[in-house]
């Protein structure tokens, strides 16, 4: 993990938690040519897309949008296929471009459950459909093992509001012992 390489070269030891996964949904595909574009919102979103679709033949007519440079980078390394817009790493960003863009059906992949940042394009005539294609899920540990973890830190370190989630929903369970 490069987070964590990175920390440990400041001299910062780092007790890795898992604390979230990712499960595959089924999902059935749209007609791909019923829209102009196609939006991911991570690297994940276009790996578990992809798994599922013959590419890039079936959707070669379609604008493909990016939340930000990684994203695409992803696309462009692992698929061969290079976004048309690349947002600045936020759904916000995407809807300032796309003010200017011909209106048309965005097919959004995403995690079952999601930001919804898209939505204002609808108010400058865009359409959009959501297509759950994963879900996060959290991890469960024993309560000695998130107990110890946390006790061992000095800080906490949360990758995403999931992760915290998460370890919120870990302990949980154990709410009576902490207070």
């Amino acid at each position: 993990n490069k987070d964590k390489v990175f920390l440990e070269k400041h001299g910062i030891k780092v007790i890795a938690l898992p604390l979230i996964a990712f499960k595959r949904l089924k999902f059935k595909l749209p007609p791909l040519e019923d829209f102009r574009y196609l939006y991911f919102g991570s690297k994940r979103a276009v790996k578990f897309f992809f798994e599922k679709v013959a590419y890039p033949e079936k959707i070669s007519h379609l604008k493909i949008l990016t939340v930000g440079q990684s994203t695409a980078q992803f696309l462009k390394e692992n698929y061969s296929l290079e976004a048309t817009v690349i947002g600045k790493g936020s759904s916000d960003s995407i809807v300032e471009i796309l003010k200017n863009f011909p209106r048309g059906k965005i097919l959004v992949p995403t995690a079952k459950r999601h930001s919804g940042g898209l939505e204002t394009l609808k108010d400058y005539g865009f359409s959009i459909e959501i297509l759950p294609i994963y879900q996060t899920v959290y991890l469960k540990y024993p309560f000695w093992k998130i107990y110890f973890s946390v006790k061992k830190a000095d800080y906490l370190l949360f990758t995403s509001p999931s992760t915290f989630m998460a370890l919120m929903e870990n302990l949980s369970d154990f709410l009576p012992i902490l207070l």
